[in-house]
């Protein structure tokens, strides 16, 4: 039976229809295979080595990986220098907000695309940083670091001793071979250094005239008994000091110079000001050789830039010429405004005696230094009762002195007449009479007060609360 135009008509749209359903059904089956299986429609991706099965798992895929690496160790290595230590102990970050976007991002590639690459694998690395002050980058970096030395003149033995050259952690360098090590999942990178000169170079010795000299001043110091400590402390400081050099413009610090007051270093235990009374104490001495340096490089006409008075006057100079100096806290620094170089001669020319001089070049300004004092403390007794003495012993441990502020007048007069003045304080506190005494000791066989004694302060176990007022002997 032979089919009419209609007919046909109507058999071909009906075939139409049930094809063009069909395929909407299959496109809507595929579409969701796509969308719930799209790893297996596109190339495989790993982040930091690790299969992204499904990007809606991506930050946790991404954290699990960070919290992984941050916990690996990493050695950095120069010549002999070796530094171990977490990830995390270096200072590395990694930033998970950025790689699972990167990891999202090669996941939701176009269709078309991920289908050419099927085969293909697409590795999605951590995106790491390095912070400069993580502790072990710290670490690295102090046990790189050495100092440089300047050269200076041994003038007891008439040598030079020249320059050595330092160095220091290139941080950014060595950022730059962790960033590459932890690219290519290395446990060990190489840092590096760079060189840190000295600022004075055994050529700039040449340009001293030591037949030349700008300013000298001398102090005097005890020696022997008690004093043997101090004095040695006095002459190992002028050692360290003796050569120092000055170029035109440059500053000089005596805490850089002299270096930590330690055993070691040949210092000695001797009594140091500690509050207002002396306490034993390594180095103790040491303040009289700054003291010293100060004198001079103020008759010099040297740039005083930093100073610091001592908490009661010294003995071995006049008030205001004194410079107190604790290493690492308070320091002594002074400056050459000359236009020629100068070299620190420090010295011990007889037991006794402590002589610093200035080399180079001769004064073309007068200086004269003057002082006014002006009392703010008048002195008071102490007695502390110290168990460990024996029954009834008593110690003088030092003596008593009225507190002072104290104005320097420093007047530097220059060959055309003309003058230029400057003052500076200096704050003394006042000094207690002080007496160590053992239990059971009778206060009465004490020297008695002197006329500026205020009051008795008692300190200890078997002291008074509250001080006790005299009144003055005589």
């Amino acid at each position: 039976m032979s089919l009419g135009p209609a007919a046909l008509r109507r058999f071909f749209s009906y075939f139409a229809l049930t094809f063009l359903l069909l395929g909407l059904v299959v496109g809507g089956v595929c579409l969701v295979v796509v969308r719930s299986e799209n790893s297996r429609l596109g190339p495989k991706i790993e982040v930091d080595g690790a299969p992204l099965t499904d990007d809606t798992h991506a930050l946790e895929t991404v954290q699990t990986r960070a919290d992984a690496r941050l916990r690996e160790r990493l050695t950095v290595s120069v010549d002999e220098v070796s530094v171990e230590g977490t990830l995390a102990e270096w200072g590395i970050g990694i930033d998970v907000a950025a790689t699972t976007r990167e990891a999202r991002a090669a996941a939701g590639r176009p269709l078309g695309e991920r289908l050419r690459t099927v085969r293909d694998t697409v590795r999605v690395p951590l995106r790491f940083s390095v912070a400069p002050n993580g502790a072990k980058l710290l670490e690295l970096e102090a046990a790189v670091r050495r100092e440089p030395a300047d050269a200076r003149l041994d003038l007891e033995n008439r040598a030079l001793v020249p320059d050595v050259e330092g160095r220091e952690l290139d941080v950014s360098a060595t950022i730059e071979h962790v960033l590459v090590a932890l690219s290519t999942r290395q446990a060990k990178a190489a840092a590096e250094v760079r060189r840190a000169r000295a600022a004075v170079a055994k050529d700039d010795l040449g340009k001293v005239d030591l037949s030349k000299t700008l300013s000298t001043f001398t102090t005097t110091f005890p020696i022997g008994g008690s004093n043997t400590g101090r004095a040695n402390n006095v002459a190992v400081a002028a050692r360290k000091l003796d050569g120092a050099l000055l170029l035109p413009g440059t500053t000089v610090s005596f805490d850089a110079t002299v270096g930590p007051r330690t055993i070691e270093r040949g210092f000695a235990h001797a009594p140091e000001i500690v509050g207002d009374e002396l306490e034993d104490g390594v180095g103790g001495g040491t303040c009289q050789v700054a003291s010293t340096l100060h004198a001079a490089s103020l008759f010099g006409a040297l740039d005083v830039v930093e100073r610091h008075a001592h908490a009661r006057a010294s003995a071995y100079t006049k008030p205001g010429l004194d410079a107190t100096v604790v290493y690492g806290v308070v320091d002594l620094k002074v400056r050459n405004p000359h236009p020629f170089a100068l070299v620190v001669h420090a010295h011990v020319p007889k037991p006794g005696t402590l002589e610093i001089v200035l080399l180079g070049g001769e004064p073309s300004v007068k200086v004269v230094y003057t002082y006014s004092s002006r009392p703010t403390g008048a002195p008071f007794r102490r007695i502390t009762h110290k168990p460990y003495l024996p029954k009834g012993a008593v110690i003088s441990r030092q003596k008593g002195k009225a507190g002072a502020t104290v104005i320097s007048y420093v007047k530097n007069v220059h060959p055309d007449g003309h003058a230029v003045e400057r003052s500076y304080a200096s704050e003394y506190r006042t000094v207690p009479e002080v007496f160590w005494v053992g239990s059971d000791a009778d206060e009465n066989a004490l020297p008695p007060p002197a006329d500026d004694i205020t009051h008795v302060e008692r300190r200890g176990p078997s002291a008074p609360a509250a001080p006790v007022a005299v009144a003055p002997a005589g």
